[in-house]
Formats: structure tokens, C-alpha cells, sequence
């Protein structure tokens, strides 16, 4: 049984991946494709109101929760600038205030970020 060859994106291009061939490739799971939403942060706010399979976000924190806010830095596509706000209110009507939040800027790969 031949080793299994994965190409994983990596930026513009592809870097393969090699599995042992002793582990069972069960499939490939990928997102489905999906129209952009035309407002990110309505969204983000019907998201919050109604999450699938779990209680609001809300419900789940209270006042002595601390928070960890793990966000792109700004070289990625996420439209965190959009997404946070409405996160920032939900946490809010939970009696999170902003010093129990921590931002976290995920730098992925990239240098470190400079305090400006």
C-alpha cells in the first residue's frame, strides 16, 4: 500500500504532505462552498443570537469570567474589525467587562508585531 500524498495550501501554492502508509485514509473532509454574507457583522450578531448547539454565548459567561480573544493579525482575510464588536456586546450582556478580556493577536507564522 503506497503512502498517501496530502497537498495542503500554502499561500499561493500547494506543500505536500506525506502519511505513513500504515494510517488509514478515511477521507478528505473540505468546507463547502457558500456565498459571501452581505453584511459580516448582521451576521455575526443573528450568529450569536442563535448558535447551533450550544446555549448564547451570554449564558455561558458572568462576571468573574476571563476572556482570551484570539484574533488574526491584520494581514489575514478575517474581517475581524466586523466580527468583534457584536462579540464585545454579547459578552457585555454578560456581565463581561472589558478588563476580564485579553486580545490575543495570532501571528501565525509572522514576525513578531511591533507595539505600534
Amino acid at each position: 500500500m503506497p503512502d498517501h500524498v496530502l497537498n495542503l495550501l500554502w499561500g499561493k501554492s500547494e506543500l505536500p504532505l506525506t502519511l505513513p502508509e500504515q494510517w488509514r485514509l478515511a477521507g478528505i473532509l473540505e468546507p463547502c462552498e457558500l456565498p459571501p454574507v452581505a453584511d459580516v457583522a448582521a451576521e455575526m450578531e443573528r450568529s450569536l443570537a442563535q448558535p447551533s448547539g450550544s446555549p448564547r454565548l451570554r449564558d455561558l459567561v458572568h462576571g468573574g469570567t476571563r476572556i482570551a480573544l484570539i484574533v488574526d493579525d491584520d494581514s489575514g482575510p478575517t474581517p475581524v474589525a466586523q466580527l468583534v464588536p457584536p462579540l464585545l456586546r454579547e459578552l457585555a450582556s454578560g456581565a463581561v467587562t472589558a478588563d476580564q478580556i485579553t486580545v490575543v493577536p495570532a501571528l501565525g507564522l509572522h514576525r513578531p508585531m511591533a507595539a505600534e
